[in-house]
């Protein structure tokens, strides 16, 4: 099934310029929560005029945003992301010596994490369509959480919008980031980081590659779509950067690349009880091919010309 033009229509840019990269598996689990019956994988498929890549599934916008306001993620937060730590830096680099009020939009701020480690200073408001978590990170921040576009005030505008791993749950990314311009001030910028579609492992595993394997994950963005995007809406790139997820000792890296080589060749129903018979204590499905080895996290910051 490699590379096999489909003529499917592209979710982001509608072109039937596609073709498939593989079949993705099927999955009983969602956002971090256990699922049941086991979710359709569909397939992964590239659009060349536009250079997402996406998952071609019976999975309805609709449909995924029922699943996302089913309760609060299991998911365990890890404090060391380096998404978080790049947008920190930025901020406090591009406004340390501004002397008016910046105000900051947070898209899909979950349980309010990131909001909360933003100096206080600034004015800081957070969209987030689960409702019981945009409840707790309202608890959290005592900041304005909106669990809908539509609530934003529509005079209100911002000097930075960021979303960090979030744009890989919308189906179409360009739908979702041009609305968010009109919501910048004029010299305002638009900070989107999730996986790089187009990092080495992805190319080389293929629908196996970790990222896609999260039903969840719908469109997968890159530079190369970056750039796309930023000229068709007169905007400059002023970062463009790959980065590590998490900061890992060099072997357990080489160790991570191996494994995954190793549970490339393996069919996926096998995962669960070769990694049990390694560790009593792993309670995972499926081996994450390619997760923690490389460079697989992309920081992009849109600026309006």
């Amino acid at each position: 099934m490699q590379n096999k033009k489909s003529g499917i229509i592209c979710n982001n840019c509608k072109s039937t310029n596609t073709f498939t990269l593989g079949q993705l598996p099927n999955v009983s689990e969602f956002a971090g929560k256990k699922i049941q019956p086991a979710i359709i994988g569909g397939l992964l498929v590239q659009c060349s005029s536009c250079n997402i890549k996406f998952r071609h599934s019976e999975l309805e916008q609709a449909d995924l945003n029922d699943l996302y306001d089913g309760g609060i993620s299991e998911w365990t937060v890890a404090e060391n992301r380096n998404d978080w730590k790049l947008l920190l830096k930025f901020i406090q680099t591009r406004y340390s010596n501004q002397k008016k009020e910046i105000s900051i939009l947070d898209i899909g701020c979950n349980r309010g994490e990131v909001l909360a480690k933003i100096d206080s200073k600034h004015k800081r408001y957070g969209l987030e369509i689960n409702s019981t978590a945009a409840a707790y990170a309202r608890k959290k921040t005592d900041l304005t959480i909106w669990t809908d576009y539509d609530k934003i005030p529509a005079k209100l505008k911002f000097d930075l919008i960021y979303s960090t791993d979030v744009i890989e749950h919308l189906s179409s990314p360009n739908a979702f980031l041009e609305p968010l311009l009109e919501l910048l001030n004029d010299d305002g910028v638009l900070v989107v980081s999730t996986g790089d579609a187009d990092n080495a492992l992805s190319k080389i595993f293929g629908a196996k590659w970790w990222y896609y394997y999260f039903p969840e994950h719908v469109a997968f963005i890159s530079k190369r779509w970056a750039q796309l995007f930023a000229n068709s809406n007169n905007l400059d790139i002023i970062n463009s950067s790959t980065f590590y997820y998490h900061d890992l000792p060099v072997f357990k890296r080489f160790k991570l690349l191996v494994m995954s080589f190793i549970f490339s060749l393996i069919d996926s129903s096998l995962h669960k009880r070769i990694l049990g018979f390694i560790n009593k204590n792993d309670t995972s499905l499926r081996f994450q091919i390619g997760k923690g080895v490389s460079k697989d996290h992309v920081f992009i910051v849109f600026q309006k010309k």
